[in-house]
């Protein structure tokens, strides 16, 4: 399988999955080397790819090398300020919990351009998150302490709202099976049942 990936390699066959596929062969035979090469063979071809994105990050991350992964892509949006290296650099922020960067992040890539989906879609999901923190929060707190209750609840219900708004974005431009389930929950979850309609 290596030999024959190699050679549709070798003839630039137009492919991520070859890359993907080898990548995550190479990291099976605990071939780190070998699996970044792969992963730099493929980002030439394909740049934007978010798998080949995510298996380059999680090898930073499983290397303890968060930091330098994040200097790099600095540096790169530095020289080349576009949508999809903030997108990747939030999503490096989710996984090292840190969400106020990640948000930032993903809002600067629709400060470019307004229909990214991963970027709609990832937002979307940092808002959500962000909401179920502050309801279990007030699911938490004891009964003599309703007034910050209700306030943490009032603060889930604000998230949570503006997650549905990237999400919905997101739907617009690729109508997904998982986020359109996703949008049906939060909509009922915020008693909004007639626009839940609409994602059934």
């Amino acid at each position: 399988m290596i030999e024959f990936a190699d050679k549709l390699i070798g003839i630039n066959y137009k492919d991520p999955k070859i890359f993907i596929h080898m990548t995550n062969i190479m990291l099976g035979q605990k071939d780190t080397a070998k699996a970044i090469s792969y992963i730099d063979k493929g980002k030439v071809l394909f740049d934007d790819n978010m798998d080949l994105v995510n298996l380059e990050i999680n090898i930073y991350l499983a290397q303890g090398k968060s930091a330098q992964l994040k200097e790099k892509l600095q540096t790169a949006i530095s020289l080349n300020d576009n949508e999809i290296l903030h997108a990747i650099l939030a999503n490096i922020y989710t996984k090292t919990n840190e969400p106020e960067k990640a948000e930032a992040e993903y809002l600067k890539a629709l400060e470019i351009k307004a229909d990214y989906e991963v970027a709609n879609y990832n937002l979307g999901v940092v808002y959500f998150n962000k909401g179920n923190e502050w309801s279990k929060k007030a699911g938490d707190l004891p009964p003599k302490e309703a007034a910050k209750a209700k306030d943490y609840d009032a603060k889930a219900l604000v998230d949570w709202k503006k997650a549905v708004v990237y999400f919905e974005k997101s739907y617009e431009v690729s109508a997904d099976k998982a986020t359109k389930q996703r949008l049906r929950q939060l909509l009922l979850k915020l008693g909004e049942t007639e626009k839940a309609e609409k994602y059934k």
